[in-house]
């Protein structure tokens, strides 16, 4: 880069990132919310891909989502990709076969 330029960083807060890559079912979903609300959305084939699931956070650093999907899940296809901002949760556990 150029020394005597302008310089400048930053922090991008959305995420995106996978839970497994193959075929799987989605079983259950344990959150700790965090103080900012916002949504984890679970995605089919990829980050961008179908999104099959979208789990909401209410702004409570207390609060716990406890999510069980009955039966035999929701299948996912080609992978469970997921796609959040950082402040959306604190920890997330995520049950699949």
């Amino acid at each position: 880069g150029n020394p005597a330029g302008n310089v400048s960083a930053g922090i991008n807060t959305a995420v995106a990132d996978v839970i497994f890559g193959g075929r799987s079912r989605l079983q259950g979903v344990n959150v700790v919310c965090s103080a900012t609300a916002g949504n984890i959305d679970f995605l089919n084939t990829s980050t961008s891909g179908s999104s099959l699931f979208k789990l909401g956070c209410v702004a409570s650093a207390t609060s716990t989502r406890d999510i069980t999907v009955p039966d035999n899940g929701l299948v996912f296809s080609d992978g469970v990709y997921i796609n959040y901002t950082t402040a959306t949760f604190t920890s997330m556990t995520a049950f699949h076969a």
